[in-house]
């Protein structure tokens, strides 16, 4: 983890579970999950392309259109834990 992430201010935040702390593997697998369309029920869309890395886990539009047409509202991930 960055160094940031290790002072007492953010290290109080941490609500990870002692029986289940991070790991790169655990990591990994969150990342190529983020990603993987086949996790879609059309096989289509993958969860990282609505929720853009680049601005902050969240959709740079209002709406998202569903891989069945229609608009959807898209929060970012880090409301959504």
């Amino acid at each position: 983890m960055p160094a940031h992430f290790r002072t007492p201010p953010v290290r109080d935040l941490d609500n990870t579970p002692q029986d289940n702390p991070i790991t790169d593997h655990g990591a990994t697998l969150g990342r190529v999950l983020f990603y993987d369309t086949a996790l879609s029920r059309n096989e289509t869309v993958a969860c990282g392309t609505c929720h853009q890395q680049a601005a902050g886990f969240s959709d740079t539009t209002q709406f998202s259109e569903g891989f069945e047409g229609g608009l959807t509202a898209c929060l970012s991930c880090l409301e959504a834990c």
